[in-house]
């Protein structure tokens, strides 16, 4: 067999036994009311700390990564179009394009950025 072969079951067999080793030793943590609740020097809370947030924020991050990795994979594909066919890259970054500014169309038709702008 090749020494891939080996190398996979080895890998697979230590992340195995560690995970084994970890639930044979770690100690179970009983949950109650005060193991749960924020410290404050002693004291009862007095506000809450957890407060809501509105979804929009989630949204944008969202929003954000996508388009981010389009751009990070947009920038790269700029540099290179000498180096492979010309008219298949010119192809490519055209429907990636076309793709973006339809997501974004998208997003603005359907009021997800009205908060925003």
């Amino acid at each position: 067999m090749s020494n891939l072969f080996f190398y996979f079951l080895f890998s697979f067999m230590l992340i195995i036994i560690l995970m084994m080793l970890n639930i044979f030793f770690s100690i179970d943590k009983y949950l109650d009311r005060e193991k749960i609740i924020p410290f404050e020097c002693g004291f009862n809370m007095s506000s809450h700390s957890r407060l809501p947030f509105t979804t929009n924020y989630f949204i944008i991050t969202l929003l954000f990564l996508i388009f981010d990795i389009e751009i990070m994979l947009i920038i790269p594909s700029m540099f290179m179009i000498k180096s492979f066919n010309s008219m298949y890259m010119s192809i490519t970054l055209l429907f990636f394009m076309i793709l973006l500014v339809i997501s974004l169309s998208y997003e603005w038709m359907f009021s997800m950025l009205n908060w925003i702008f």
